[in-house]
C-alpha cells in the first residue's frame, strides 16, 4: 500500500537471527567432524597373549606331537613321509622335557601298532640313538685327553711298552698325538674351541708353543663366521 511505513528492525531480532542461522549450519557439518578424533592404540602381540603355565605347555607340545603321529597318511600322500618320519623321532631323541618318556611310550606303540609299514621309522629310531650314544664317547673321549695337556706327564697309554721305572715326559711327539684326534673334530664341532682355550690357559709354555703351530687349519676350516670362535675371541 502507498504510504505504508516499515518500521526497523530491532537489535535483539537481528543477533537472534544470526545465532539461528550459526546453529542451523553447525547442525549441517558431519557428525564426524564434530566429534573428536580418538587416540589410536598400537596393536602389540605381547599386550593380547599371556605366558602358558609348565602344565599347559607340556599338554600342548603332547597335542602337537600325537597331531603328528596321525596325519602320517596324508605325509605319505604328500610325499613328505620320510620327513614325518625325521620328525617323530627327533621330537622324541632331542627335545628335553618332562613328557620324553610318554613320546617314547606313544612312538613304540604307533610302531608296534603296524610293524610291517613302519619298519623304517624303527630303524631311524635306533640309528638316531646309536648315533648319539657314540657322539657321547667321543666328545667325552676327547675332552679327557686333551685335559692331560693341564697335567705334568702325558697319558699313561703312550707308554705302555716302556719301563715300568721310566717316567714319561712331554715332548713335541706325545703333544701331537695328544691333540691330533682333538683337532680333527674341532672343525665338525666348534663348541670345542671354548675347551681348547680353557686348556691353553692352563697349560706349559711348550704345549701352548705345539697349540699354537698345529691349530691353524683346524680354525681356518671353521672359518671367520663361526658364531663359537668369534665368542671366544670377545
Amino acid at each position: 500500500m502507498e504510504g505504508t511505513v516499515i518500521p526497523p528492525t530491532s537489535v535483539h531480532q537481528f543477533t537472534a537471527k544470526q545465532q539461528n542461522e550459526t546453529q542451523q549450519s553447525e547442525s549441517v557439518l558431519p557428525a564426524a567432524l564434530l566429534t573428536k578424533t580418538k587416540q589410536k592404540i598400537q596393536f602389540g602381540l605381547l599386550s593380547i597373549t599371556k605366558e602358558l603355565d609348565r602344565e599347559q605347555s607340556l599338554k600342548l607340545i603332547l597335542f602337537a606331537f600325537q597331531r603328528i603321529l596321525a596325519n602320517e597318511k596324508r605325509a605319505i600322500q604328500g610325499g613328505v613321509g620320510v620327513a614325518q618320519q625325521k620328525l617323530l623321532v627327533r621330537l622324541v631323541t632331542r627335545l628335553d622335557h618332562d613328557s620324553c618318556a610318554e613320546f617314547d611310550d606313544l612312538l613304540m606303540n604307533f610302531i608296534v601298532q603296524e610293524q610291517k609299514s613302519r619298519t623304517e621309522l624303527a630303524l631311524l629310531w635306533i640309528a638316531e640313538l646309536y648315533a648319539q650314544f657314540q657322539g657321547g664317547d667321543v666328545r667325552e673321549h676327547l675332552i679327557c685327553s686333551i685335559d692331560y695337556c693341564t697335567k705334568p706327564g702325558p697319558p699313561p697309554q703312550f707308554y705302555a711298552y716302556e719301563k715300568e721305572d721310566a717316567k714319561p715326559q712331554w715332548d713335541d711327539a706325545a703333544i701331537r698325538v695328544t691333540l691330533n684326534l682333538f683337532l680333527s673334530i674341532l672343525p665338525l664341532d666348534h663348541s670345542l674351541i671354548h675347551i681348547l682355550a680353557a686348556v691353553y690357559a692352563k697349560s706349559s709354555n711348550d704345549i701352548k708353543r705345539i697349540i699354537l703351530r698345529t691349530i691353524d687349519s683346524a680354525i681356518k676350516s671353521m672359518g671367520a663366521t663361526s658364531e663359537h670362535l668369534l665368542e671366544m675371541i670377545e
